[in-house]
């Protein structure tokens, strides 16, 4: 699961993401690794811009490894002083975030979101599933007409489709 942090980042409430190490700014749809365990002095996750060690091209990012931890120690040795010994010793520690939602610009955890995948213009892009839970799958997928015969839209006495015939107008959750 993406940290709380990451997963309100995107909306209007948004989040500020700095580098822990270079100290600049994590915007949006640009690669980063953050710390799987809150482990940060003020509650939170560290977080690692891909270029404070060498990623700088979208072509160069790959997990993190010793190497790279050895960059950072060398480019940053002030912060990875402050940083918890286990981060700077294991890369296994770190995860990283390089997919993020085409619409939202919102990162996405490829091991834990629903997301989908899809092409555009020869190129791959990624969109976040939102689900909803206080919607069961009958009321989000308008599996069983409405009780009281109104469809979402307010519109009273339309009849349900017939079985197996094609599904009436969705709801917009």
């Amino acid at each position: 699961r993406l940290p709380d942090e990451l997963l309100l980042s995107s909306g209007w409430r948004r989040i500020s993401k700095y580098c822990h190490f270079s100290g600049r700014p994590v915007p949006d749809g640009v690669p980063f690794f953050h710390s799987r365990r809150r482990c940060h002095p003020g509650g939170g996750y560290y977080f690692l811009l891909c270029g404070a060690v060498g990623m700088t091209r979208l072509m160069d990012v790959e997990p993190l490894g010793r190497d790279a931890l050895a960059v950072l120690q060398t480019d940053f040795p002030t912060s990875c002083e402050r940083c918890p010994e286990f981060l700077m010793g294991d890369p296994g520690e770190w995860t990283l975030v390089n997919k993020f939602c085409f619409f939202s610009g919102g990162p996405i955890n490829t091991d834990e979101d629903v997301f989908y995948r899809a092409e555009l213009g020869g190129s791959e892009i990624y969109m976040l599933a939102f689900l909803s839970p206080s919607l069961s799958p009958e009321e989000l997928y308008r599996l069983r007409p409405p009780a009281d015969g109104a469809d979402a839209g307010g519109a009273q006495g339309q009849q349900p489709p017939p079985p197996g015939g094609p599904p009436g107008p969705l709801a917009t959750v």
